[in-house]
């Protein structure tokens, strides 16, 4: 006897016999019907649906027999399948793969065998549909015909098997998904797409105020504020074209007349290739909003309320300080410019506070021209050369002969220039000079600050370009500053499309750089 050999894609072909999820169901009279019409058509006591499982052949119909599976070791189907064409065995007793069987030897004493393979709807061969004699035979032309067209109504109910489990995992998926659309806190809509609502969550529903029944078959645009028709209308039609626009904002107006303002975005459902409906995925921002509102208001009110009177104050401390017919005692003298650095110290927070508003709502505004950063480093050095001498620290600029163009807002790099330098100049040891350089390098603009601080601790080097940062380094100088410098500068660097970062090594000093596109002829290394 002849164990049936394992086909070359037999994982394949297991994996779609599982997927189908027939082995071990009832007997059906679909299947039933075939197998019945196989022994009468073909003149045979024997007909059955064998799948070939992995250890066994199993009967999903069986027409003269009472067995429902045997090993797929002594299967005449394990052979069957590894051919397209009818397997046939005219006697079984003479034909050495058989010969020995116990299905030969013993019940049900097969003589003659014929099985056609079947296949899943991917052409995968689950098995076979087989006519067994107890008796020789052969089997002419039109009994060979007959047996391929009933092993081709077996596959087209195992097609069927196979739709109507996709048929079941399509809605319980839908199911699933309407209960989580139903259950999430984001305001869930879908529409038709002629702008008609189909469906809306619990979330939508319970903001709005609106019953399923009151919205469904109802325009959309009837829940839209006037100002933001047009915006959803244009989202619409992109995500029918397949080109969606990404987040947007719209206004609904709710039953009690109160605007809710969300923000989301829309994507087309697609069915057989055409556009069906439009589902949106929407967050009520409207508390947020009026958070942000306020915001500006204080704002607005730290700008106008508190800045202008601080400097005022400023102006007035400075004038006495720098009066040389006003007599102070060294007392007087002391306390004033405590005052003065103090209030220095907070009109630079408030400046940088109302900075970093600005870079967050997008409303920082930039004079882009083209600016030779030799010529920009030389006045941010004379700027802060004062400054650098509090601290007994000079400033030293090696740039080249010739131009190194950038694009980008004088004030703006002027600023990050300063803040650069201040850093450097504050934790520099007195006597040091801080080295500046300019170059062009790989396209890029480069300039470099260079200290000989303490350098960057290494547990607060992912936080250096953060808002409010600042570390302890190793010295007892007071260095001040509000945290929010080198996040201003990373910001405004970024807008113009450019790098900023940094070399240290503690104890040894440190290195911030920031690189902006060059636009210097033929710009390439001055290395």
């Amino acid at each position: 006897m002849q164990t049936p050999a394992i086909p070359t894609d037999e994982d394949e072909r297991l994996e779609a016999l599982l997927r189908l999820r027939i082995l071990d169901t009832p007997m059906e009279e679909r299947f039933d019907r075939i197998t019945r019409t196989a022994g009468r058509a073909l003149g045979v006591p024997i007909a059955l649906v064998s799948l070939i499982d992995e250890n066994r052949q199993w009967f999903k119909s069986r027409h003269g027999l009472d067995a429902t599976e045997t090993g797929r070791d002594i299967s005449f189907c394990g052979h069957a399948i590894l051919d397209d064409g009818i397997l046939v065995t005219p006697d079984a007793l003479t034909d050495p793969r058989f010969s020995d069987n116990p299905l030969v030897t013993g019940a049900p004493h097969i003589r003659f065998y014929a099985g056609c393979p079947v296949r899943d709807p991917n052409g995968m061969k689950l098995g076979t549909l087989c006519a067994i004699d107890r008796e020789p035979r052969v089997f002419d032309a039109e009994q060979m015909a007959m047996l391929r067209d009933l092993a081709a109504m077996v596959e087209d109910e195992l097609a069927a098997v196979d739709l109507a489990h996709a048929v079941r995992r399509r809605a319980e998926g839908e199911e699933r998904y309407r209960d989580l659309f139903e259950n999430a806190s984001d305001l869930i809509l879908s529409v038709d797409l002629a702008g008609r609502f189909q469906y809306v969550n619990r979330a939508w529903r319970d903001t709005l105020g609106y019953a399923a029944e009151e919205v469904e078959d109802i325009e959309v645009s009837q829940f839209l504020a006037s100002a933001t028709r047009a915006v959803f209308a244009r989202a619409m039609a992109a995500a029918a074209r397949q080109e969606p626009e990404g987040r947007f904002e719209a206004v609904f107006v709710a039953r009690d007349g109160r605007e809710i303002s969300v923000e989301g975005d829309l994507n087309c459902r697609f069915v057989d290739g055409a556009p069906e409906s439009v589902r949106g995925i929407f967050r009520d921002v409207t508390e947020r909003h009026a958070v942000d509102r306020m915001k500006d208001d204080f704002i607005s009110t730290v700008s106008h309320e508190l800045r202008t009177p601080l400097t005022s104050i400023q102006g007035a401390v400075g004038l006495l300080l720098g009066d040389p017919k006003v007599v102070l005692t060294d007392a007087s003298k002391r306390l004033l410019e405590i005052a003065y650095g103090n209030g220095e110290r907070l009109v630079r927070l408030i400046s940088d506070i109302l900075d970093m508003d600005k870079i967050q709502s997008g409303k920082l505004e930039f004079d882009m021209r083209e600016l030779d950063m030799v010529d920009l480093m030389e006045r941010a050095l004379d700027a802060n050369q004062g400054y650098a001498s509090q601290f007994e620290v000079s400033l030293e600029l090696a740039a080249p002969t010739r131009p190194v163009m950038a694009r980008g807002d004088l004030d703006r790099l002027m600023q990050v220039a300063t803040n650069l330098l201040s850093n450097a100049a504050k934790f520099s040891p007195s006597g040091e000079t801080v080295r500046v350089t300019v170059q062009s390098r790989d396209g890029m603009a480069r300039v470099a600050v260079e200290d000989r601080g303490p350098g960057v601790p290494e547990t607060f080097r992912s936080e250096i370009f953060g808002r409010f940062s600042q570390a302890r380094f190793g010295t007892t100088r007071h260095t001040g500053g509000t945290g929010l410098g080198l996040s201003i500068s990373k910001a405004i660097v970024e807008r113009h499309d450019g790098v900023i970062g940094f070399e240290s090594e503690e104890g040894r000093g440190s290195v911030f750089y920031f690189d902006l596109p060059s636009s210097s002829p033929g710009s390439g290394s001055d290395e």
